[in-house]
């Protein structure tokens, strides 16, 4: 939220943005920003407390007087935020009782309306009830092109099937969620428009896909979801959709799940080998991601959204080498907070290691790729064709299947958070696996799944976003991108000929790559 400072008792300050406090933002703006897929937060739990921190940040100065919008105009948005912008059914049970025990000091009354918290625990129930009640001789199409024993849960709903599918009427503000298509999109890429107006810049990149990017939907950052009550009649449902995920044919009643991840160190990976984010589990699977290098036609960087087998043991995480963060606590605390793209912070003299080739955040074009896991030293083999969707400027991406070794070894191992940083120490480092609690598995071989991978650029200025339509995750397979044209001088010192330079050890500061996550299953 922002930077630390010490006061005179040794206590540590939190030097909040003024954009969050009143005067700041707007509340319309503040709800824009936190509900958003964008926000980078570890996950629904986090987000919530984000929320609740900034709201009664407000609360405590307007009750000071500092000047700012009418108490109607805050709380009208404030409860908004708290009813839709947080998904609570990918929240846990006791995280859910938690909430609802939550009392606001200001008002004196709870932060989210309880009839929100049981709607969500029935929404997950019926997610549960789906996934594990499944019989196997069920008739619904498989979506594997070899036969495959990967088949849909049938969440999907047509636009004019919603209303068959909220007959009462407490029920015409439930929320339904877009299943996208392939896509790609940049907001904010300012090429070429060198004084241009705000509307211009966040206009560039979405333009010449169809995207209707302003201030009314927060500049393509807005919210996925649309209420029942907007597709009672096709004319309504095309005018709710006008602005974001038009291209959807079909939604659903659950959530996806969102969460962040970032990766440390990206410049000490060596080739081929790969970087883990944190595993997350959703919908009865574990899921991770991860980044690789790789050196063809230059350097390119892939980041991928993997299933994780139950049974091989759970990747290690990236971690930072200064002030190394504990694992991720088993009840889902909130994510440590340390430089992003943006901002870099100075690193001790002493460490040392072996780095291999640096390397970026992706930028288009890009390819996107499909790894499974194969036999040890299995040749790989890949193959690729044109997606209909592309990148600003005519550059598209493709998709491609190959069969890759499935270790999850060969990146660098790093100290473990309490080894002394005055000890060398092998980037990029890694912080101990954590295996998250798992309520329920999944018990198919393969799932169909959609996914979105948003990353921002180095300033932070532009993002790049990545939606795949439902693809087929069997156990230990992994579906993303990688690209084939970075722009290096984002993130690190390029050479005369535009290649990544050699990576210096000690570096001078450390910077990461960050990520969102949207996942939802079909």
């Amino acid at each position: 939220m922002g930077a630390s400072s010490y006061n005179r008792l040794g206590r540590t300050e939190v030097a909040v943005p003024v954009i969050w406090r009143r005067g700041g933002l707007s509340a319309r703006w503040v709800r824009g920003i936190m509900s958003s897929d964008a926000l980078f937060v570890r996950g629904e739990k986090e987000r919530y407390e984000v929320v609740r921190s900034v709201v009664e940040m407000r609360r405590v100065a307007r009750a000071k007087g500092v000047p700012g919008e009418p108490e109607e105009v805050e709380e009208v948005e404030f409860e908004k935020l708290f009813r839709e912008g947080i998904y609570y059914a990918n929240l846990h049970l006791d995280d859910l009782m938690a909430i609802s025990g939550d009392i606001s000091p200001s008002t004196g009354k709870p932060y989210v309306p309880l009839s929100v918290l049981q709607s969500a625990h029935w929404n997950q129930s019926a997610l549960y009830h789906r996934i594990t009640s499944r019989h196997a001789g069920s008739s619904s199409p498989t979506l594997s092109p070899a036969g495959g024993a990967a088949k849909e849960l049938g969440l999907g709903v047509a636009p004019a099937e919603i209303p068959k599918h909220t007959i009462h009427p407490e029920e015409q503000d439930k929320a339904f969620f877009p299943i996208p298509g392939d896509s790609s999109l940049r907001l904010g890429d300012s090429t070429g428009l060198e004084g241009a107006s705000m509307e211009q810049l966040f206009d560039m990149g979405s333009a010449r896909k169809g995207v209707n990017s302003t201030e009314a939907n927060f500049f393509g950052l807005e919210q996925a979801r649309r209420p029942a009550s907007a597709f009672a009649t096709s004319s309504t449902s095309e005018g709710a959709n006008a602005n974001a995920n038009a291209a959807a044919t079909q939604w659903t009643a659950h959530p996806p799940f969102r969460f962040a991840v970032e990766f440390w160190d990206v410049d000490a990976l060596k080739e081929k080998s790969r970087l883990h984010s944190h595993t997350i589990w959703y919908a009865g699977s574990l899921y991770n991601v991860y980044v690789q290098v790789v050196r063809k036609k230059g350097v390119q960087l892939g980041i991928y959204l993997h299933r994780q087998s139950t049974v091989d043991p759970i990747p290690s995480s990236s971690a930072p080498a200064v002030g190394m963060l504990p694992p991720p606590p088993r009840d889902r605390g909130a994510m440590g907070r340390g430089p992003s793209a943006s901002v870099s912070s100075p690193r001790p003299a002493s460490l040392a290691g072996s780095a291999g080739t640096p390397s970026p955040t992706p930028m288009s074009p890009l390819a996107r790729t499909s790894t499974t896991v194969s036999m040890p030293n299995s040749p790989a083999t890949s193959s690729s064709s044109p997606l209909s969707s592309s990148l600003p400027n005519g550059t598209g991406f493709a998709r491609s299947s190959a069969n890759l070794h499935g270790s999850s070894g060969g990146h660098g191992i790093g100290a473990s958070p309490a080894m002394p940083l005055s000890l060398p120490v092998t980037l990029p480092a890694m912080a101990p696996a954590v295996a998250p609690p798992q309520p329920y598995r999944d018990p198919r071989p393969a799932v169909s799944a959609y996914f979105t991978i948003a990353c921002a650029s180095a300033t932070g200025a532009s993002l790049t976003r990545f939606t795949s339509a439902p693809d087929v995750f069997s156990v230990s397979q992994s579906w993303g991108w990688k690209s084939s044209s970075l722009r290096a001088e984002e993130y690190l010192e390029v050479d005369a000929e535009g290649q990544p330079a050699a990576a210096v050890l000690p570096a001078r500061r450390e910077v990461s790559l960050r990520a969102t996550v949207v996942l939802g299953v079909v």
